[in-house]
């Protein structure tokens, strides 16, 4: 489950937005927010463009994708 809270924290500290993500992985902004809010999977590529564009560590990666809350 995707930490929705560490995202967004990760998408604003980066100066991106909702539609800026979306677009960098070339979705649709309510799919992207679907994945955010975890009605939605993120596809293993866009976890990774992910990691690469705010430069995650290996352990935020994994705490962004695999250890998060529901909120």
């Amino acid at each position: 489950m995707t930490d929705t809270h560490l995202l967004k924290y990760y998408i604003h500290k980066n100066g991106d937005t909702i539609e800026t993500l979306a677009d960098f992985l070339e979705i649709k902004r309510p799919t992207l927010s679907a994945k955010i809010n975890n009605r939605a999977d993120f596809k293993q590529s866009e976890m990774f463009l992910i990691k690469e564009r705010y430069r995650l560590k290996p352990m935020v990666f994994l705490q962004l994708f695999l250890g998060g809350e529901n909120n």
